[in-house]
């Protein structure tokens, strides 16, 4: 698989860069990344499979914003062609990242501005633990080492070099996580929530597939099918539900929200209308200007099985 020339998966087998970026401090370290991924680029489009390449992923974009009625009317051709280089942007917003999670005067001083503390505040003082749901918007793989900083995090991952990172990048924070599929992310997520921490899975899609934990729900004046997952971790546990976002700036500045919480189903009659107000929040978000930042266009066809994928 090609990988562009910033990527967390080989971070950690680069100490002295590494090292040399966090001495030039944050401003000086973008500048100089920014212009060795600018020189990286053409090799690593050589690398890329047709259909990965950006010009073939942009058609594949188009099509699938298509199937969503609400964005009619909204420049789908531009956020389609900024989705269409979001998987380089987003190791590159990651690694940078990474530079900065072990230090905190510089990580909040100079490199993310947060917001909605309080949201989450108010969800920890239930005394039921957090149910951290990170959308899949912008460089969304730093959300729970960033979260770390204000409470301790367990989280599930799908595809992540996650222990060499953490050795790496974040040793002092109070994160751990586990593999999908390694355990029981239903069991592991109540013993977290119930010690207090915050527990955190991205909310959209479950890789593994849809199943009958699955509903449907309204979006972008379509409808998709939603994991219910989150929504039946946070009835068992009676732990709210924070969605959180992080957007870039595009110039070595990020902005971290953590979103009013949803309150845990107490029967399982509200768990309809608790995953409606997840998919509220995720709309809301991708319409305030982040749609062509959504991870989840890559799987849009999965979300919607009724409709036949568009050909790579």
């Amino acid at each position: 698989m090609a990988m562009p020339l910033f990527n967390i998966f080989e971070l950690p087998d680069h100490p002295a860069l590494f090292a040399s970026l966090k001495a030039a401090g944050p401003e000086r370290a973008w500048a100089l990344m920014s212009e060795l991924s600018d020189y990286a680029q053409a090799s690593y489009l050589e690398d890329v499979p047709p259909a990965e390449h950006p010009d073939a992923i942009y058609e594949r974009t188009v099509a699938f914003m298509d199937q969503a009625p609400a964005l009619d009317g909204l420049d789908k051709a531009e956020q389609a062609r900024r989705f269409s280089v979001y998987g380089p942007r987003l190791q590159f917003d990651s690694t940078f990242l990474c530079l900065w999670l072990n230090e905190p005067d510089a990580l909040f001083d100079r490199v993310v501005t947060v917001t909605g503390l309080d949201n989450l505040r108010r969800a920890q003082s239930l005394g039921h633990g957090v149910l951290a749901l990170p959308l899949h918007v912008g460089p969304s793989y730093p959300i729970g080492p960033l979260m770390a900083h204000h409470m301790p995090v367990s989280l599930v991952f799908n595809r992540m070099n996650f222990d060499a990172l953490h050795r790496f990048a974040f040793p002092s924070l109070d994160i751990d996580a586990h593999q999908l599929g390694s355990e029981s992310t239903f069991r592991r997520a109540l013993g977290v929530l119930r010690s207090g921490r915050a527990f955190s899975l991205f909310p959209e899609l479950d890789p593994r597939g849809v199943d009958k934990h699955h509903r449907r729900v309204p979006f972008l004046g379509t409808t998709v099918n939603a994991p219910l997952g989150p929504v039946l971790i946070s009835r068992a546990a009676g732990a709210p539900m924070v969605p959180i976002t992080l957007r870039s700036s595009a110039d070595g500045h990020y902005q971290l929200e953590y979103h009013g919480p949803i309150p845990a189903p107490r029967t399982s009659t509200d768990d309809a209308s608790a995953l409606a107000r997840l998919w509220t929040v995720i709309e809301s978000t991708l319409l305030d200007g982040e749609f062509g930042e959504w991870e989840m266009w890559y799987e849009f066809d999965r979300m919607q099985p009724e409709r036949p994928a568009v050909a790579s």
